[in-house]
C-alpha cells in the first residue's frame, strides 16, 4: 500500500500516478504513494390442610402461615384466609403443561471472535474445528425415560455442519454448558440455516436462530522485508493474519481490503492525499505493504502520519465490510536535514489503535523500521 497520491489533484481510478500541477513531463516521478500488494412472577394461594387451593387475589408478602387452629380448614371469622408461601409448596405453583419452558438455549448462537460490527447486522456464525461454548438451561430434570435431546438441525450439504460435545445428537437430564464445533463450513449463499434444536421424545422445545460456520481474518502482524531503493524511498513489510479457525486456509471465501487516511502533513509532505487498495483474495495469510515516497519531491524536512486498518467481506455468510479484530497499524514518514541540503527519510509502522475513514481496529502486533535513509 502506497499511501500517498498526488499533492492537491485526486487520482483517477485504477491510476496511481499522475502529473502535479506545474509538473506536467511525461516520465516526471510524481507524489503518490503504492497501494498495498498481495501475495418472577408469583401467585399466592391459601391452603386447608386437605391441600385445596382457594386462590386469594393477595399477592402481599408476610402473610401467617396456617396453625393446629385452622385444622378444619375454616379460618376463624372475621380473619382473612391464611397464605402459604412457605418454599416446600413452590413445586405445586409451577404450571406442568408449558414443557417448553423447562429448556432454555439462548437465542442467537455467536463464536466470541466474531466482530460486534457482524453481530450488529445479525449474523451469527461459529468457527470450525473450535468448540463455542453454549449454556442449556433446564429447570427440571425430564423423567429418566424421555431425556432432552440436543443437536444441531439443518446441518447438511451446503448448510455447513456442526456437533454438539463431538455428538450429532447429545442427550440432556440437567442444566448444562455445552459445546458446539463446526464441521464443515457453510457454502457461499446458505448462511444462516443451521438450528440448535432441544427435543423431548420427538416434541420441539426450543431453538436457537439460525446460524453459519465460517472463519473469519483477525489479528494482523507485521515484520520488516527491507528499504525501498531507486526513484521511491521508504520501507516494504510483510502483513500476516490469522482465521480465528487456526488454519488461513479456511479463509479461502474471505477477502480483505485496507482503509488508509493520511493525517495532515508538514513540510515537504503538505497537502498529500491518499489512496488504498480494493477488496483482494486471502491465499496464504501473507501480503507485501510497500511504504514509499518518490525521492524527487523529498526536497525538504517534514512529517506526516498514515492510519490504516483493514476490512474484511465473508462469502459464506454474506457479511461485508466487517472491521478485522487486532488489525491497527500507524505509518509515520520524518525527513530530516542532517547537514544543509542533506535530507534523510525514516519511516516506521507499528501496531496501534487506529480509525481510518471511519472504521476502527484494535492495535496489529509488530514494528518496522527504516532509516534515516538518504533521499
Amino acid at each position: 500500500m502506497r499511501e500517498f497520491a498526488q499533492k492537491q489533484i485526486r487520482p483517477q481510478p485504477e491510476t496511481l500516478f499522475s502529473s502535479l500541477p506545474g509538473r506536467a513531463a511525461a516520465n516526471q516521478p510524481t507524489r503518490l504513494m503504492q497501494d498495498e500488494t498481495a501475495p418472577k412472577t408469583s401467585s399466592r394461594f391459601a391452603h386447608s390442610f386437605a391441600g385445596t387451593p382457594v386462590r386469594t387475589g393477595s399477592n402481599e408478602p408476610g402473610a401467617p402461615f396456617l396453625n393446629n387452629m385452622q385444622a378444619s380448614g375454616s379460618a376463624p371469622i372475621g380473619l382473612p384466609e391464611p397464605i402459604d408461601t412457605a418454599p416446600r409448596y413452590a413445586h405445586r405453583l409451577k404450571p406442568q403443561k408449558d414443557v417448553e419452558r423447562n429448556v432454555g438455549i439462548p437465542a442467537h448462537i455467536q463464536s466470541s471472535s466474531t466482530p460486534v460490527e457482524m453481530q450488529n447486522k445479525k449474523i451469527y456464525r461459529i468457527p470450525p474445528r473450535v468448540d463455542t461454548p453454549v449454556k442449556i438451561s433446564i429447570i427440571r430434570a425430564p423423567a429418566p425415560d424421555k431425556p432432552i435431546v440436543l443437536s444441531v438441525e439443518g446441518a447438511a450439504g451446503a448448510n455447513g455442519m456442526a456437533t454438539v460435545n463431538g455428538q450429532d445428537k447429545y442427550y440432556l437430564r440437567n442444566s448444562e454448558v455445552v459445546q458446539l464445533r463446526g464441521v464443515e463450513q457453510t457454502a457461499p449463499g446458505n448462511g444462516g440455516n443451521l438450528q440448535l434444536v432441544a427435543r423431548q421424545a420427538g416434541t420441539r422445545l426450543a431453538a436457537s436462530a439460525g446460524f453459519s460456520v465460517s472463519s473469519v481474518p483477525q489479528n494482523w502482524s507485521i515484520s520488516f522485508k527491507g528499504l525501498v531503493t531507486g526513484a521511491r524511498r521508504g520501507i516494504e513489510v510483510i502483513n500476516k493474519l490469522e482465521s480465528d479457525s487456526g488454519d488461513v486456509k479456511d479463509l479461502n471465501m474471505v477477502m480483505r481490503s485496507e482503509k488508509v487516511e493520511l493525517g495532515a502533513g508538514t513540510g515537504c509532505f503538505e497537502g498529500f492525499g491518499g489512496n488504498t487498495s480494493g477488496y483482494r483474495a486471502i491465499t496464504t495469510g501473507l501480503s507485501e505493504d510497500d511504504h514509499s515516497a518518490p525521492g524527487v519531491f523529498l526536497t525538504g524536512k517534514g512529517k506526516i502520519t498514515a492510519e490504516q486498518t483493514f476490512v474484511f467481506k465473508d462469502n459464506r455468510t454474506g457479511a461485508l465490510d466487517i472491521p478485522a479484530r487486532n488489525s491497527g497499524f500507524q505509518i509515520k514518514y520524518d525527513v530530516t536535514e542532517s547537514t544543509p541540503g542533506a535530507f534523510f527519510l525514516t519511516v516506521t509502522k507499528t501496531g496501534a489503535a487506529s480509525t481510518a475513514h471511519g472504521v476502527s481496529s484494535a492495535a496489529g502486533s509488530g514494528t518496522a523500521t527504516g532509516g534515516p535513509q538518504p533521499v
